[in-house]
């Protein structure tokens, strides 16, 4: 019989362990019987003593086809261009936001992306605010950034570029189109915000996309878990959040093969009147060979300073070319 010698945790017995490698408890143990000396025989539970156990080797390669080799993330040094339905939900109050995203990652330290035509409530935008700030925004795209190794970004590469754009394409247009009071000052405004975007940095970047997609991820996760801190802006609430957030690295894969992530986050701010405190949850769905981001999924429940609660959804996922 071909067999793999495992060696025992301390914490381990033979419930355990046929768990882990899903297999019958008693079937592992009359396997091992089968195979070892008199004196690593497994009457009914696992002896103190014993050190290792055998297991069919069929059972050892299927398991480690299923699971992470180690508690670690690695960044792609690049990767084509990935298309991405995002969609955006306030449940409090009946607003979906939805469009389609564009990733290239260039090399290891420069990702591209360009955004498409945004839908509220499955429909184009249609009042004139929504409309104009569209229009706005194509000024942004497409954008290059800098980012570190561990995915967190650095600055926006491009600025230039994009004052041109804004310059000679975007501003003209609006001025055009939108000849108010309102429009001249939100175009001087957006004057000195396209002339130098890496003042703005975070406003840009606030967006959950943004503050999801390159969070710094691609690190190392003892034991599978790690714990730290993200400070979240929610326009639902024209408020910044700060998270005390726990990582967990699920060892196993899931069904389709994938490797998940997941975040629990519960509101740290000891300046806040509320007595209730916001709550997110997100969900990373990864290549298992590439550690490139198949999907992205989460939730958040905010208070505002009324104590009113918005329930916040958040999807994100690969299309196929």
């Amino acid at each position: 019989m071909d067999f793999h010698k495992l060696k025992i945790n301390s914490n381990e017995n033979i419930d355990t362990i046929a768990k882990e490698y899903d297999i019958n408890r008693e079937i592992l143990r009359n396997f091992h019987n089968n195979i070892c000396s008199i004196s690593e025989i497994i009457p009914k539970e696992i002896p103190v003593y014993l050190e290792y156990i055998y297991i069919p080797i069929e059972t050892f390669l299927d398991y480690q086809d299923k699971t992470i080799h180690d508690f670690k993330l690695i960044a792609p040094n690049f990767f084509d261009k990935i298309t991405y339905g995002i969609i955006y939900k306030n449940n409090s109050v009946n607003k979906q936001i939805h469009y389609t995203i564009e990733v290239e990652k260039l090399n290891n330290s420069t990702v591209i992306i360009n955004k498409n035509k945004t839908y509220v409530n499955n429909h184009p935008v249609k009042k004139i605010i929504e409309e104009l700030l569209e229009k706005t925004e194509r000024a942004i795209y497409p954008l290059l950034l800098e980012s570190t190794t561990n995915n967190s970004i650095i600055r926006i590469k491009n600025e230039k570029e994009i004052g041109e754009r804004w310059k000679k394409e975007i501003k003209p247009l609006i001025i055009e189109y939108y000849q108010s009071k309102l429009t001249d000052e939100i175009i001087e405004k957006l004057d000195s915000f396209f002339l130098n975007p890496n003042q703005y940095f975070e406003k840009i970047f606030h967006h959950l996309f943004y503050s999801f997609y390159f969070l710094p991820i691609y690190t190392s996760y003892p034991n599978g878990n790690k714990q730290s801190t993200i400070s979240q802006f929610l326009n639902a609430i024209n408020q910044h959040i700060h998270f005390d957030v726990n990582f967990k690295l699920h060892k196993k894969l899931t069904r389709a093969d994938k490797i998940k992530l997941e975040i629990r986050g519960v509101e740290n701010n000891s300046l806040s009147n509320n007595d209730n405190k916001a709550t997110l949850f997100f969900t990373y769905i990864l290549h298992k060979e590439t550690h490139k981001i198949f999907s992205l999924t989460g939730n958040i429940i905010c208070y505002d300073e009324n104590n009113k609660q918005y329930d916040l959804t958040f999807e994100m996922y690969e299309l196929k070319k």
